[in-house]
């Protein structure tokens, strides 16, 4: 999964748990809903100034809109990982 569909995956799934249309949080952050909806499909990517915007107004903090869905093949991959840092793969960090 790409970083702009992990991303747009948990606006989502966070706007809908705060019950809020995708124009009610456009308006909040000052963004169009076509934007929005662009963010949520992964098809465009926020800026660290605009993910800010985000998460305050689904008030999580920005790394919250970063962490890969639970059972994707990437969380998966770090919720198991035991080991150090692999030198063949720097981006394989234990938690």
């Amino acid at each position: 999964m790409t970083i702009g569909k992990v991303i747009g995956t948990n606006i989502r799934k966070l706007r809908k748990e705060k019950k809020l249309t995708q124009e009610q949080l456009a308006k909040k952050i000052g963004i169009t809903s076509f934007h929005l909806l662009g963010l949520e499909k992964g098809n465009r990517t926020p800026s660290i100034k605009l993910l800010e915007k985000i998460a305050v107004a689904l008030e999580v903090p920005p790394y919250f809109l970063l962490i890969e869905p639970e059972g994707s093949a990437w969380s998966h991959n770090f919720s198991h990982s035991s080991q150090s840092v692999s030198s063949s793969n720097p981006y394989m960090w234990p938690l």
